[in-house]
């Protein structure tokens, strides 16, 4: 029985070896937040969907190959001068296409035809035609030398880049959220360390007051009443212990730690000077760039739509160049040397009737280029009043931090000298534990508004864009 309980002991001293504590302060929490939180993992996937419309819109003018080629059996019957030929023919066609659009609104087409016919109702019997041409399509209305086409492509480029600013705006935040988690689990852990320590105190606190009353030396009540007091404390553990298990268990869930028996919190319990809340540009803020480049992107795209129209004309400019021969190599050649050539030109129109589907897209685009608008000046409104908000909220936590660290200084004098005269039997026990008691809540309120105004600053930081720099959010 005794060697079975040394492997349980040793095995759970294994495991809880193999399950380590791990250290975390808030910038390790920052870098953790950033390379496997959910969030960021989610805020990157995301982003990366959002790439798919920028290359889209890009693909439109990428080159085109085309190739195809068939073999074609003729044996129709066809007229000659007052009566019927039966004639047999064998072709085989093989075409190769080369086109791209151009932002200036250029069409450019390059084809080769070669055609290979054999036959016995003429000579020779054997032929080969190469055909080699270029086109090219101008864009004069509707979409006037491709004016349409890079409003469009400027569009999606500029949303694309507003996306990315978001990304990194949201990255921050996720980061804020992990930070102030982690000063949350903080505070939570250094106030259930105080409620143990009161805990404590009032233990030997009853100790004292037992002591006194076996030899009867203690008034009526005054060990039940310390006695309840330490029933009181007892409870407070395990409510701080309650608290300090959830925001730990959150804290290791955002930050994706897996099982651990423990997070090892470091930080200090300080209270720093203020920044210099006044040298702060809105205009550099991520928020308005990501804004400003939203309603770029809208006027951009309503650009676009104004220039198209419902009647497009465009310029046809082609050039052809043709070889005959029974040879492959002479049809070439005949054709590669222009000899046999054709030019043409024109124009093309076309002309779209019977809706109004083009007016209403013009419409929809300039309500949402106006909406994107007044989002902006929002914005503006917003980030000022944000930006006073945030610095008032930071002055008043640093106030409040000091006038707690004062008054907890103050307490402990208070149950020094009160604590002396009990001793002294100058002092009923009734002030004493209303001075620990006091002295209990000033430590928390005085651990609780450090931790705020850590959170404040962290939240002006991010504000400002300063909690997490530029090159560390693009890693």
């Amino acid at each position: 029985m005794l060697q079975f309980s040394c492997m349980i002991l040793l095995l759970l001293s294994l495991n809880a070896q193999q399950i380590a504590a791990v250290v975390l302060t808030p910038e390790k929490v920052a870098e953790l937040a950033l390379q496997q939180g959910y969030q960021s993992q989610e805020i990157d996937l995301q982003f990366r969907s959002l790439k798919y419309q920028w290359v889209e819109a890009q693909s439109a003018f990428d080159w085109k190959l085309t190739a195809e080629t068939n073999f074609e059996n003729d044996r129709f019957q066809t007229f000659s001068p007052n009566t019927l030929v039966d004639a047999k023919y064998e072709r085989q066609r093989t075409a190769l296409g080369l086109e791209r659009n151009f932002l200036t609104g250029t069409l450019l087409t390059v084809a080769m035809n070669r055609l290979q016919q054999k036959s016995d109702s003429v000579s020779p019997a054997s032929q080969i035609q190469d055909v080699y041409g270029v086109l090219l399509k101008q864009s004069l209305v509707g979409n006037f030398f491709g004016q349409a086409d890079r409003a469009e492509i400027s569009s999606k480029k500029t949303s694309y880049d507003a996306a990315s600013v978001q990304r990194l705006r949201e990255l921050q935040d996720s980061v804020l959220d992990a930070v102030k988690l982690f000063w949350e689990a903080f505070v939570a852990r250094e106030n259930y360390r105080e409620s143990q320590n009161t805990r404590d105190r009032y233990q030997k606190l009853a100790d004292s007051v037992a002591k006194k009353s076996r030899v009867g030396f203690a008034s009526p009540g005054e060990l039940p009443q310390v006695q309840a007091e330490l029933e009181g404390r007892l409870q407070r553990v395990q409510q701080a212990s309650l608290d300090f298990v959830s925001k730990e268990t959150q804290l290791s869930l955002l930050l994706k730690l897996g099982k651990t028996e423990n997070l090892d919190l470091q930080a200090e319990l300080r209270i720093p000077e203020l920044p210099k809340l006044q040298e702060l540009d809105l205009t550099e803020l991520r928020a308005f760039r990501e804004q400003s480049l939203r309603v770029e992107a809208q006027r951009s795209l309503e650009s676009a739509v104004q220039a198209k129209s419902d009647v497009t004309l465009a310029w046809l400019l082609g050039a052809q160049f043709s070889g005959n021969d029974p040879s492959a190599g002479t049809a070439s050649r005949e054709a590669l040397s222009a000899s046999y050539p054709k030019y043409s030109t024109g124009l093309q129109l076309e002309w779209k009737f019977g809706s109004e589907v083009l007016k209403e897209e013009l419409a929809s685009k300039r309500a949402l280029r106006m909406k994107e608008e007044i989002r902006f000046e929002r914005l503006r409104a917003s980030l000022l009043d944000q930006k006073n908000y945030l610095s008032l909220k930071l002055q008043s936590a640093r106030n409040v931090a000091l006038s707690h660290e004062r008054t907890r200084a103050l307490r402990q004098q208070v149950v020094q000298e009160v604590n002396k005269s009990y001793s002294q039997g100058r002092t009923e026990l009734k002030n004493l534990i209303d001075a620990l008691n006091a002295q209990s809540n000033a430590e928390v309120q005085w651990i609780r508004s450090v931790g705020d105004y850590q959170i404040a600053l962290n939240e002006f930081a991010a504000f400002a864009d300063q909690l997490v720099r530029y090159k560390e959010l693009l890693q």
